[in-house]
């Protein structure tokens, strides 16, 4: 079966013998394929993101993966009118995001996604240069569930932080609060880490043992 068409669909025992055609799949514009774009500021980066328009979309849903993830989303980030937006990418070290986009028409038919592009954002020199303060980490309770530990404390909303090495996300208050597995028998060392766009870490350490 044709991608942008759908025909011989049984429902309920009916079946449409009429064609129902999908609007044609967006083609991307910028950011270019495998760009580079840098933090000018502490906080945030404003990047312009756009496609080529299509006459029959009323709306063009916007697909955006997490930093470094290998997959887009199954769920938009955002739904919008026009054939572009400016998205405020909060400020991290160097993270890699991959981008499409569907059109969807007047009959809410969507149609098959683009070709997914990437682009990285990384901290500027500059930036680096100016900036030499670690962000602030501080350790707030730590409650065991074996095999697990939660985690909780308080940083700064703009850092990226890992615990050994696995992402955790940091609340607009700057909180967090993340379940960690304990890996071995006896003891582990746990390595918590807040960085900021300059590349300045502040680096908390906490050791559990299992019996």
């Amino acid at each position: 079966m044709d991608l942008q068409t759908l025909e011989g669909v049984q429902v309920k025992g009916e079946t449409f013998s009429e064609k129902i055609k999908l609007p044609p799949a967006p083609i991307l514009k910028i950011p270019a394929n495998n760009s580079v774009h840098e933090f000018q500021r502490p906080d945030y980066l404003e990047l312009p993101i756009e496609w080529y328009d299509i006459d029959v979309a009323k709306s063009y849903r916007l697909y955006i993966s997490g930093a470094n993830s290998q997959y887009i989303p199954d769920k938009p980030l955002r739904e919008v009118k026009e054939n572009k937006i400016l998205l405020r990418i909060k400020v991290s070290p160097r993270a890699r995001h991959l981008w499409a986009v569907s059109a969807v028409d007047e009959n809410n038919r969507e149609s098959p996604m683009s070709s997914i592009w990437n682009f990285t954002v990384q901290r500027s020199a500059s930036l680096a240069e100016t900036d030499k303060d670690p962000p602030i980490l501080k350790i707030t309770e730590v409650e065991p569930y074996i095999p697990f530990l939660n985690i909780k404390g308080e940083t700064e909303i703009n850092v990226s932080l890992t615990i050994n090495g696995e992402t955790v996300d940091v609340g607009p208050d700057g909180k967090f609060d993340y379940f960690y597995r304990l890996r071995n028998a006896g003891l582990n060392e746990i390595n918590i880490i807040a960085e900021d766009a300059a590349g300045n870490k502040t680096e908390k350490k906490i050791n559990r043992t299992i019996k």
